[in-house]
């Protein structure tokens, strides 16, 4: 697997067809605001990170811990008329580590 990008602790690399778990991963979570709307009805959840994925797959890239390989979230670059917009989404538990700060300078800097 290539990494687009490399910091001290993470690496970052762009979305592929088979990442959809890590939406679920990410939308599943307690504090998630989509899950909340979801709640009660899994089925609908399920629809809405699938559709999600379809959308920004093309724009999204994922955020690892090198040395755990573990999921901590992912980039994504959204076009908006003339100006460029950067989405960060982390999970819960990788929230607060200066993960979200290391993974933007560098995203930035690739960019």
């Amino acid at each position: 697997m290539t990494h687009d990008i490399e910091t001290k602790r993470l690496y970052i690399r762009k979305n592929t067809e088979n990442d959809y778990k890590y939406y679920k991963m990410l939308y599943s979570g307690e504090n998630n605001p989509i899950n909340k709307v979801y709640k009660n009805d899994p089925e609908l959840l399920e629809k809405s990170c699938y559709n999600t994925f379809l959308k920004c797959k093309d724009e999204v890239f994922l955020v690892f811990q090198k040395d755990t390989d573990d999921f901590c979230g992912r980039l994504e670059l959204r076009d908006l008329d003339d100006d460029k917009e950067l989405g960060v989404d982390f999970l819960e538990e990788h929230q607060n580590k200066g993960f979200g700060t290391e993974s933007i300078v560098a995203f930035c800097n690739w960019l």
